[in-house]
């Protein structure tokens, strides 16, 4: 079975050197190209045993991994993901069918797992398409969240002033569904209305408070 080559963008230096050595090091890997940042890709040098591995710094560079998408389709992207990213990544992730998602706190063995399925698909001739994992959210915290991945994405877009209807067209929901979302938020805080469930998230770190 082929090795697997291996683009990796992080635009921590100290993560960046850290994670590509570690990857270079693993029997499954070939070689690993790291960049600071996902503008200094270029599309035409991608090849078709590669892996693309990244974070994103902001709106821009996800504006930038879909033309590097649209260019090159069949390329399997996993997002290693930053709490801070967490959510502008995931649902990039789940609008473009990027299958492959995890949280930079993930076990490093679970990565290296991740990036074997991906291989075996790979040398199999397997399109990568799907829905990113959910349960990557559960490695945020240090223990489980009170709130579900839903619940906690509503959270983070009702202390961005985000209406229903427009929470909704973000995240793949009717309003309506959304409405049942909140009302389960205030029941699990025994509250009459969202805000105590916006301060317990915020003050728990369930969302950032840097985008509110």
């Amino acid at each position: 079975m082929k090795k697997i080559n291996i683009i990796f963008v992080e635009p921590n230096l100290i993560m960046n050197r850290g994670m590509a050595i570690f990857l270079a090091n693993s029997e499954i890997v070939n070689k690993v190209s790291s960049f600071l940042s996902i503008k200094e890709l270029q599309s035409d040098k991608i090849g078709i045993n590669d892996l693309l591995i990244l974070d994103t710094e902001s709106n821009k560079d996800l504006e930038y991994l879909l033309k590097i998408k649209i260019k090159n389709p069949m390329l399997p992207i996993l997002f290693l993901s930053s709490k801070e990213r967490y959510f502008e990544n995931y649902l990039f992730a789940q609008k473009h069918n990027i299958p492959s998602f995890l949280t930079k706190r993930i076990n490093p063995s679970l990565l290296i797992e991740e990036i074997q399925k991906i291989r075996i698909k790979i040398n199999a001739g397997i399109q990568l398409f799907g829905k990113p994992d959910k349960n990557s959210f559960e490695s945020l915290f240090d223990s489980p969240p009170i709130f579900t991945l839903k619940e906690t994405c509503i959270l983070h877009f009702v202390a961005r002033a985000k209406s229903n209807t427009e929470i909704g067209k973000l995240i793949g929901l009717s309003h309506r569904t959304v409405e049942t979302h909140r009302r389960r938020i205030i029941e699990k805080m025994e509250g009459k209305n969202i805000i105590p469930a916006l301060i317990f998230a915020i003050k728990k770190k369930y969302i950032s408070i840097d985008f509110v």
